[in-house]
């Protein structure tokens, strides 16, 4: 009926009929598969970014973690040196320095604690600004060294004061002097005794005061590398807490998707 275009073998064919019901089931087949399809694109899509919020979240709280335990560990690094210093300082009080060789004696024990000091400041800082470097960046590293044996109250001017060998028989060469040069040698004794503690004293406050400013120095630069490259990383540590809010947001909503 078509080939001759015959209405009516047409009709009688029912083709029309045939044609409205391919047409009809095709469409709604077509669009069902069309929204099949589309489910599960955005479902594949869904877990990718899932999964992406997943390791993204993973690598922030142990960046967090490390963020906080630094500061723990700065302070601990810190007041380990301090205190190592100030036991060997008072070690240094209980010496009574009168000669050349007691000087020289307490110098070599400043520099083996300068050295000791150094070796752990550094040792600490490496292992430290490695932690607080989130962002891999090479930085310059700080000067980790103290110096304690240089220090001017380590130089005592022995001709200034005259001196007698301290020995049992002390009394017996003072006798043996007229009484004036006895009292004399003895006040210049006595003063350079006085004025080698003093200047102890004052080596013991120079070197507190050296390894506080270089243990701030130590902690300004570790926390301003934590900051600054954390930052660089993620955003300002003080809106974390704002930033895993939105995350936590974004993954229910896409966990709720149906």
């Amino acid at each position: 009926g078509i080939v001759n275009k015959d209405k009516y073998l047409i009709d009688k064919s029912n083709i029309n009929n045939l044609y409205k019901s391919i047409e009809s089931n095709f469409k709604q087949v077509c669009e069902k598969k069309q929204i099949d399809s589309k489910y599960k694109n955005l479902s594949i899509m869904k877990n990718k970014i899932l999964d992406k919020i997943y390791s993204y979240k993973r690598s922030l709280y142990k960046d967090i973690s490390d963020y906080n335990e630094i500061e723990f560990e700065l302070n601990k690094s810190c007041n380990e040196i301090y205190l190592y210093t100030l036991n060997h300082i008072n070690k240094f009080k209980k010496k009574k320095i009168y000669t050349k060789e007691d000087l020289y004696s307490l110098k070599k024990a400043i520099e083996n604690l300068e050295v000791q000091c150094s070796k752990e400041i550094e040792k600490n800082y490496n292992t430290l600004i490695k932690k607080a470097d989130f962002s891999n960046i090479t930085n310059n590293p700080i000067n980790t060294k103290v110096y304690f044996s240089k220090s001017k109250y380590l130089i005592i001017n022995y001709n200034n004061f005259k001196t007698v060998k301290r020995n049992n028989k002390l009394s017996s060469f003072i006798n043996q002097l007229t009484k004036a040069n006895s009292e004399k040698v003895v006040n210049d004794e006595v003063a350079l005794s006085n004025h080698i503690q003093k200047n102890i004293t004052y080596l013991e406050d120079e070197i507190i005061t050296t390894l506080k400013d270089k243990l701030d120095e130590i902690k300004d630069n570790v926390n301003e590398v934590k900051y600054n490259t954390f930052k660089n990383k993620y955003l300002d540590y003080n809106l974390i807490k704002e930033h895993i809010s939105y995350l936590d947001n974004i993954e229910n909503i896409l966990i709720n998707l149906r």
